[in-house]
C-alpha cells in the first residue's frame, strides 16, 4: 500500500490530483484509514503505469527559431522542455533542423505573423473607439 504523497510521486501527478480523481471518482482509493487516509495498492499503480507507457501515448513537440538572435532563447526552452521530458519518462528528438523553408511555408508564415498583429491593433482600436464614444 502507498500513502496517497508516495503514490503520486510514483504516477507523476500531485496529491490534489488523486483527491480530485477521487472526488470524481476517475480513481479511487484501494483503502482508507480509520482517519480517512487514502491509500493505493499496487496493483492499481501497475495498472496506471501501463496506460502511461510510451506505447499508449504520443509525444509531441515543436520548436522554431526565426533568426540566430534567438538562439539562446532556444537553448534555455530545451532545457526546460528536456527536463519536463525527463520527469515524464519521455524523449526529446530533434528532426528537420537543417531543413530550409519552401517560398510557400515562408509567405504563409508571414501573412499569419500579419494576421496576428492586425488582430492585436483591431483590438486597441475597437478599445479606443469604446472609449471615445463613451467620452
Amino acid at each position: 500500500m502507498y500513502s496517497i504523497g508516495e503514490f503520486a510521486k510514483k504516477i507523476g501527478v500531485t496529491i490534489q490530483t488523486l483527491r480530485d480523481w477521487d472526488k470524481s471518482g476517475k480513481l479511487k482509493p484501494a483503502y482508507r484509514s480509520k482517519g480517512n487516509h487514502r491509500y493505493y495498492s499496487d496493483n492499481q499503480l501497475n495498472e496506471l503505469l501501463q496506460k502511461r507507457s510510451p506505447k499508449n501515448r504520443i509525444n509531441v513537440g515543436y520548436v522554431r527559431v526565426s533568426s540566430n538572435y534567438q538562439k539562446e532563447d532556444l537553448e534555455r526552452q530545451y532545457e526546460l522542455i528536456a527536463e519536463f521530458a525527463k520527469l515524464h519518462n519521455t524523449k526529446v528528438v530533434t528532426m528537420n533542423k537543417d531543413d530550409k523553408k519552401t517560398d510557400e511555408e515562408f509567405v504563409e508564415d508571414i501573412l499569419n505573423i500579419i494576421q496576428v498583429f492586425s488582430c492585436k491593433l483591431n483590438g486597441k482600436r475597437s478599445h479606443i473607439n469604446k472609449k471615445i464614444i463613451k467620452e
